[in-house]
């Protein structure tokens, strides 16, 4: 699974740092440009044709920007086409879980799909031999 936590934290320290509504609006433009960026640079690791999952994951160093990141719909939807994710220190470890298990559930229902389908082929055998053993009773 992809997770890149090389954040150019840099790029959006003013958000942060400035007490001036004009500069934080400002700010805010400019997290939705490099979220898009981030976004797009960190998708070039999906590679499932190479063994990676099918989404990544997009690590932001600290709550409030991850805040700032999720509470924004235009970034959401940008990263979401993108099947990156962003996590947080406190949300990685729960969605690392939550993928694990889901991956889990995923390889129960494939163990559950093939016994469903070598039931109906059981089904299928027996059907035949019922018929059979009805014909030669009748015969």
């Amino acid at each position: 699974m992809p997770i890149d936590a090389k954040f150019p934290r840099e790029q959006v320290a003013a958000l942060f740092e400035n007490s001036n509504e004009a500069e934080i609006d400002a700010a805010r433009v400019a997290l939705v440009r490099v979220m898009k960026a981030e976004g797009k640079r960190i998708q070039q690791y999906i590679q499932p044709e190479n063994g990676t999952t099918d989404i990544a994951l997009m690590y932001l160093p600290s709550e409030t920007l991850y805040m700032e990141v999720i509470r924004s719909r235009e970034i959401g939807d940008a990263l979401n086409a993108l099947r990156v994710f962003p996590v947080s220190p406190n949300t990685l470890m729960m969605t690392l879980q939550t993928i694990a298990l889901v991956h889990k559930w995923y390889e129960v229902a494939k163990g559950f799909e093939k016994s469903r389908a070598e039931l109906a082929k059981a089904q299928k055998s027996f059907d035949f031999f019922q018929n059979q053993f009805e014909m030669s009773a009748r015969a």
